[in-house]
């Protein structure tokens, strides 16, 4: 009851599947790792520059694309959400992540804009989020659930107030 997805992606979503586990997968190869010692995000550096990506290219996305290179990914779940978020880079890293994670699973690429205040690409957005709420419900056979994404919403809402409110 699984679904993998791009740390970029909005982790939120899942609230509207209250029986499924949404897993942002670099969080333990790439993130957690390298907030103990930045020095082991070198071996995916160095392997996915010898595949030659640029090596301008920012370290957090060329980390991500090396290791899916070496093949380090947790492979689990029915499914996985790409992102196209925030950045080139990004966009970059999806799709070496995507070429890994297609061999053993679907993926859906939800592609969420940067410009998110203009009202063209705020449909287009929403639609494309529709279309993946759609995805996920027919690789899993969830049915989304409006009442507890918005209860979950209406929390992290609250919690934006506060802290938003502490820092004034």
């Amino acid at each position: 009851r699984i679904i993998m997805f791009d740390e970029m992606t909005m982790a939120q979503m899942m609230a509207g599947f209250p029986n499924l586990l949404g897993i942002p997968y670099q969080m333990i190869p790439v993130f957690m790792v390298s907030e103990m010692d930045q020095l082991t995000l070198i071996p995916y550096i160095d392997a996915i520059e010898s595949y030659g990506l640029p090596s301008d290219t920012c370290p957090l996305p060329t980390a991500e694309c090396g290791c899916a290179v070496k093949d380090e990914y947790p492979m689990c779940g029915q499914g996985f959400i790409a992102s196209s978020m925030p950045c080139d880079g990004s966009v970059m890293a999806t799709s070496f992540q995507d070429r890994r994670f297609s061999k053993f699973m679907p993926s859906y690429p939800l592609c969420m804009p940067v410009r998110y205040d203009d009202e063209d690409t705020t449909e287009m957005a929403a639609a494309d989020m529709k279309d993946c709420i759609h995805w996920v419900e027919g690789l899993t056979g969830e049915t989304w659930n409006w009442d507890t994404y918005f209860a979950t919403m209406e929390k992290m809402n609250e919690c934006t107030r506060l802290e938003m409110e502490k820092w004034e």
